[in-house]
């Protein structure tokens, strides 16, 4: 179809170009990779991506996510194939490393550290975030993406359900552009362009700031001591510096990020209650904190700062979405929807289940398959409750960050969780096949219930640690005695297995959650293993020993 005159909704003559299959709001991460995505899953797809600002982006002081968890990881690598790339142009990482708070922390080596002791059997990869959408606007062009650049969405018109094709959206210029299309994607990142529109939006129980800066040369957090036994201590040389570091203290945490030997990334997240804002909301300000709170990264930085590329702020960052998939074929992707916390890297996972969730109900509606509505809507409630999964780890707790004994054990509990019953399902595709989201849920609801427990018991044995005055043991209990299990379940998730395997290996694992959740609590309260302990039920109040 041809450009014609339509008449617009406020009596303005707009143009209206073709009609699209899809129409992304968005070229950022999240929308080029969906665009990739639908064009791997279905070739003849007409796909309209806007983007507001101009390729090539700048490399390394772009945008913030830089770490990819491992369900974010298998996304880029499996499901969009861009292993090649990742290899080539980005840099393996190692996993997280935890360095808390002791002597000042004026030697790298004299905090208690907690990390894998090798590279982890799953890769993961730190990301020069303009790199990767530089390679991938380049991409979607080549699999026949149009992709427009310097476009100002002004506005969208939503259609309903029973007339598809009825979206219309509003494109800025000299002469305004309407744009229809069947479905359309809101990928427009903060400002949530659908989300805004309709109301979506929700207020999170969990509130913290964030400043970031990216500094242009090579920086090894390994050569931040000059203890030569701490740096020979593993057998990589390069497991330091390719981790994702977490620099901990009460209310804070201050993270380490390589990306490759041209530049590091550093960030702050702290609990305005903690470290109020204005402490750091600017970069002498930061600098100036770090040196109280960091004060050998504080050097370390201030020795490099004539190659400081960036500075950027983030003030009350978390935020949700009651709905991100509508039957009225709209759905929203990445940080349009909700953002809770860059603490373990999960953006790119939501980024990885919105898509995979919007290709699959999208390519069966184009193709005229019956049935996708029932599909959506249990993709959406898997979603969501995917997204109240991981919100609980951080309400609250920034507090804990100063004490190492409860975060490293809650660290634990956090991740292995996470690869056993959020991201092994998605490595293994199950969550397409049918009737597995409808045998998954009841179990993962478990699981929600045994982290809440797990959650608010961290915060209990956190509290009652303080009203007793103890000092911070810097050894590791529980953490040793599950290590095995940890690493196994890691390598899990690369592991080939039928889905009947997968469903017995997923109920297997649930059962060790609870049997982790009694250990837990035996942990923080000093109960012997003889002593039956309901994981489901885990009030330090039970016993007596109160924290308020």
């Amino acid at each position: 179809m041809g450009v014609v005159a339509l008449e617009g909704g406020n009596g303005i003559e707009v143009a209206a170009n073709q009609h699209h299959d899809v129409v992304i709001i968005g070229g950022g991460l999240a929308g080029l990779c969906l665009a990739r995505q639908l064009k791997l899953a279905r070739p003849q797809t007409s796909i309209l991506v806007l983007e507001r600002h101009r390729f090539p982006v700048p490399e390394a002081a772009h945008t913030v996510g830089e770490s990819t968890s491992e369900l974010g990881a298998h996304y880029f690598r499996d499901v969009l194939g861009l292993s090649g790339h990742l290899e080539t142009a980005q840099l393996r990482k190692s996993g997280l490393r935890f360095y808390y708070t002791r002597n000042g922390n004026e030697d790298m080596a004299e905090r208690f550290e907690v990390g894998a002791p090798t590279f982890l059997p799953t890769r993961t990869t730190q990301l020069d975030r303009g790199r990767l959408e530089n390679f991938l606007a380049d991409d979607v062009r080549g699999l026949g993406v149009e992709l427009r650049e310097g476009v100002r969405v002004r506005g969208v018109e939503l259609g309903g359900q029973a007339v598809p094709g009825s979206h219309r959206v509003r494109v800025g210029g000299d002469v305004p552009e309407e744009i229809s299309c069947r479905w359309l994607i809101d990928a427009s990142g903060r400002p949530g362009v659908i989300k805004r529109k309709l109301g979506l939006g929700r207020k999170l129980d969990h509130d913290c700031n964030a400043v970031w800066f990216r500094v242009g040369r090579k920086m090894d957090i390994q050569e931040w001591s000059a203890d030569e036994d701490w740096k020979a201590r593993f057998a990589e040389p390069d497991l330091r510096w390719r981790a994702t570091s977490h620099l901990l203290g009460t209310g804070y945490w201050f993270w380490v990020i390589a990306l490759g030997a041209h530049a590091t990334s550093f960030g702050l997240v702290a609990d305005p209650a903690c470290h109020p804002f204005e402490r750091i909301n600017t970069f002498e300000k930061t600098l100036k904190w770090l040196h109280e709170y960091e004060p050998r990264a504080a050097r370390e930085i201030e020795r490099e700062r004539d190659a400081l590329l960036d500075f950027r702020v983030l003030r009350h960052f978390a935020y949700g979405c009651e709905r991100v998939f509508s039957a009225d074929r709209w759905a929203i992707t990445g940080d349009a929807g909700f953002f809770l916390d860059p603490l373990y890297s999960v953006g790119s996972d939501f980024i990885a289940l919105a898509n995979t969730f919007i290709v699959d109900c999208a390519v069966r509606d184009l193709d005229g398959e019956a049935g996708w509505e029932r599909r959506l809507e249990l993709e959406h409630e898997l979603h969501l409750l995917y997204f109240e999964i991981l919100l609980a780890l951080f309400q609250h707790q920034y507090p804990l960050m100063g004490d190492s004994e409860v975060m490293s054990a809650k660290t634990f509990w956090d991740v292995m969780q996470y690869w056993a019953m959020l991201a092994l399902p998605y490595f293994r595709g199950s969550f397409l096949e049918e009737g597995f989201i409808e045998w998954f849920l009841p179990r993962l609801r478990k699981v929600q219930a045994l982290n809440a427990g797990i959650q608010r018991l961290a915060r209990e044995w956190g509290e009652l640690n303080l009203r007793r005055g103890r000092a911070q043991p810097y050894q590791l209990g529980l953490q040793l005695k599950i290590l095995p299990t940890f690493i196994a379940y890691n390598a899990d998730l690369t592991t080939p297995m039928e889905a009947a395997v997968l469903r017995a290996k997923i109920d297997e694992k649930l059962l060790f959650l609870e049997e982790f959740a009694a250990a837990f609590y035996r942990e923080a309260t000093g109960l012997t293993e003889d002593v039956p302990v309901d994981p489901y039920d885990l009030r330090l109040g039970a016993l007596g020993l109160e924290t308020a």
